[in-house]
């Protein structure tokens, strides 16, 4: 029996949902006064990365599946506007800017392979053909003990 695959197979949903981690955990250092403005804005841009990717991929259409990668890279946009904004007004370290600007650097450029794979693929009913390039190396390897 083969397995089937899931967005959660997918290495820019894996990176995403760290990222979303991140996020939330140099967030809640931010000013209180902040919960209700950019820390709420900051949170929901970062979820809002993987979920459009899972959203795109429950889908079952390429067509939509590379609409919902093209929402999550405006997300990941204005994101990285909104930790630019962090930065200025003193809200993240130095150190802490630069995590995030490679983590979003990452997602940025793997999405946009990934986009460009699945608009490019004629491949319609199996969809995994494409997507199993961009699944993290050590769930592959787990997907591949599990045999047929």
């Amino acid at each position: 029996m083969e397995k089937s695959f899931n967005h959660r197979d997918l290495e820019i949903w894996q990176l995403g949902m760290d990222l979303v981690e991140h996020i939330y955990r140099v967030t809640a250092e931010f000013p209180d006064d902040e919960r209700f403005g950019l820390i709420s804005q900051v949170r929901r841009a970062a979820v809002s990365v993987p979920t459009n990717i899972s959203e795109g991929w429950g889908r079952h259409s390429q067509a939509n599946l590379a609409n919902f990668v093209r929402i999550a890279r405006g997300s990941l946009c204005e994101l990285d506007t909104l930790v630019e904004l962090a930065k200025r007004l003193g809200f993240l370290t130095e150190e802490a800017w630069a995590e995030l600007n490679l983590e979003m650097d990452v997602i940025g450029r793997k999405s946009y392979a990934f986009l460009r794979k699945v608009e490019a693929s004629t491949v319609h009913e199996n969809r995994h053909e494409y997507s199993f390039v961009h699944i993290n190396p050590k769930t592959l390897a787990a997907i591949s003990e599990l045999g047929p």
